[in-house]
């Protein structure tokens, strides 16, 4: 069971960042690696194992920041980047 969830896991991260699964593009997009991850299941209760289904839903939650809203998420993303720089130095 834990490999069909770490495949699925994968499968979608390759989808949802188009074959580009490195280190750096993973942790500047950690949201949506979390988002993925909470797709696949919630409280531990497994709901979906199939990587297209989860690389669709994630994209539409990233697509529905409503305009009002994508200057505050930008910022808080712009926030993040610099803290996680600023650890990592």
């Amino acid at each position: 069971m834990l490999v069909s969830v770490l495949n699925c896991l994968f499968d979608a991260l390759n989808q949802i960042f188009r074959k580009n699964t490195e280190k750096k593009s993973l942790t500047e997009n950690l949201d949506s690696v979390f988002l993925s991850i909470d797709e696949i299941c919630d409280n531990g209760i497994l709901l979906e194992t199939d990587p297209n289904q989860i690389a669709q839903r994630v994209s539409l939650r990233e697509n529905e920041v409503p305009l009002g809203e994508q200057t505050v998420f930008d910022v808080v993303k712009s926030a993040r980047d610099q803290l996680k720089w600023s650890i990592l130095r």
